[in-house]
């Protein structure tokens, strides 16, 4: 399946129009529970999805609100100062970078996952050219979502740092997106009458974790499946769903 093949999909373009439709006058209830990144936790109902921004929280370190705003701030200057180092081969100012989006993120351990992947890039004097090479790659005009092998690794960090270092609205896919586009999915399907129906490969947007899928929210649902770290196909899995849900 390439991009011309999804954009065309009766089921991508019907998705789409219900969404259009509907955006606005979607019920949202938020069941946050309180993290150090939510220190109140979020318990609101609101209707319709501008709504959500203004309930918007992630309390990073460093950061005073972490309300949509000062978020969009920080994220704007994590894209400005990475750019910069990656387009004049500024690797180690690239990596700290890099270390501060996945501190932001909330990663719980730079021995593992995301930071040794991109420390082993930055010793092989590759960092800035796998970013650039990357971000060709899942450009959402240009990509081809059958030749997505040049991404090496994804995960919930890693998703963060592609779609920052983008200009074009590449979108963060982790476990909480996964979850909520699958449900958007859902609740269309069911509006559609296609519920029993098979999930097309198009808008099947796979979880990344079995703590959040859309079967928390419709027990009964197809459920797509969840990628596994150890699946050797998962970086293409996941790369695949952060085009198709930014296209």
């Amino acid at each position: 399946m390439n991009l011309n093949t999804f954009s065309r999909s009766s089921d991508v373009i019907s998705f789409v129009s219900w969404f259009n439709e509907n955006y606005h006058s979607l019920i949202i209830n938020f069941r946050i529970i309180r993290t150090r990144f939510v220190p109140e936790g979020i318990y609101i109902s609101g209707t319709g999805f501008s709504s959500a921004l203004n309930h918007y929280r992630w309390l990073a370190t460093g950061m005073h609100t972490g309300d949509w705003q000062e978020t969009k701030d920080k994220l704007s200057n994590f894209r400005t100062s990475l750019r910069k180092f990656t387009k004049i081969n500024d690797s180690e100012f690239a990596l700290q970078t890099c270390a501060e989006i996945l501190k932001w993120g909330g990663d719980r351990n730079s021995n593992f996952g995301a930071y040794p992947f991109l420390y082993g890039k930055y010793k092989n004097k590759e960092l800035t050219t796998y970013l650039e090479k990357s971000s060709e790659t899942l450009k959402l005009e240009k990509s081809n979502l059958e030749e997505l092998s040049g991404i090496e690794k994804m995960n919930a960090m890693l998703t963060k740092v592609h779609a920052i270092y983008s200009d074009d609205g590449l979108p963060i896919y982790d476990s909480r997106v996964a979850a909520a586009i699958a449900t958007l999915i859902e609740m269309w399907r069911r509006a559609s009458s296609k519920e029993k129906e098979a999930l097309p490969p198009e808008l099947t947007f796979p979880s990344t974790t079995r703590t959040r899928r859309v079967i928390n929210a419709y027990p009964d649902a197809i459920y797509p499946h969840t990628i596994s770290y150890n699946q050797s196909d998962s970086a293409i899995l996941w790369a695949s769903a952060k085009v198709r849900l930014g296209c």
